[in-house]
């Protein structure tokens, strides 16, 4: 079990990292969008994490890890968010089907959530268009997913999930273990999360193959 969250602030972030952390203390992963100045990813073994944001980022994205697969060693290659080209993913669930993506798409990596930004980086090719790229590669996804999605070429955060569990409010920040002020966001749905508005709303749908319900 794993979690992810966000937050536009460095206080709250701070909280439901604490709140996920109950979730994964493995390892961390953050990625903290810039804009113009570039973006901070950080990925640190175990659960004594010292947070390398900078105040005034304009938003702050979190993963707290709990090993799923056969990996077990910690290493920066088998941590996340995973990256291909300009797209950064945060996975909390368990695909089923990743061997055979990983095969079809040619991915070497003993972690599922791996394949995800590489089927994303294909789908776009193929429709031009990041949310259909989106659509198409959650419907190819078996099993069950809860992410956040970083195009780093346009700064959009996309959130998805499936089975997993994930939770919003109307300020902007999205959790996997609800801090007790969120509603959970609905399974085959794409949303944008326009963090600069603290605003996150639907843009898309896609097919849900989930045999089950992960929290």
């Amino acid at each position: 079990m794993c979690g992810i969250f966000g937050s536009t602030d460095l206080e709250r972030f701070k909280t439901l990292y604490e709140l996920n952390k109950d979730r994964g203390s493995f390892a961390y992963g953050g990625l903290y969008i810039h804009g113009q100045q570039g973006d901070t990813v950080q990925k640190t073994e175990g659960d004594s994490v010292q947070l390398n944001y900078t105040a005034g980022e304009k938003y702050y994205m979190g993963h707290t890890q709990a090993p799923t697969s056969a990996q077990r060693e910690w290493s920066w290659d088998t941590s996340h968010p995973f990256r291909f080209e300009h797209w950064h993913v945060a996975h909390n669930g368990v695909l089923s089907n990743s061997k055979e993506l990983a095969t079809e798409y040619e991915v070497d990596s003993l972690v599922d959530s791996a394949i995800i930004p590489k089927l994303l980086s294909i789908k776009e090719l193929d429709s031009k268009d990041e949310v259909n790229a989106i659509e198409q590669a959650c419907s190819e996804l078996k099993g069950t997913f809860a992410c956040w999605i970083y195009n780093e070429m346009t700064e959009e955060v996309y959130l998805v999930r499936c089975g997993s569990t994930l939770f919003t409010n109307n300020e902007g920040e999205f959790s996997s273990a609800n801090p007790g002020d969120m509603d959970m966001l609905k399974e085959g749905i794409v949303y944008r999360n326009d963090y600069e508005n603290n605003f996150i709303h639907n843009c898309g749908e896609f097919d849900v193959s989930s045999p089950f319900f992960i929290l």
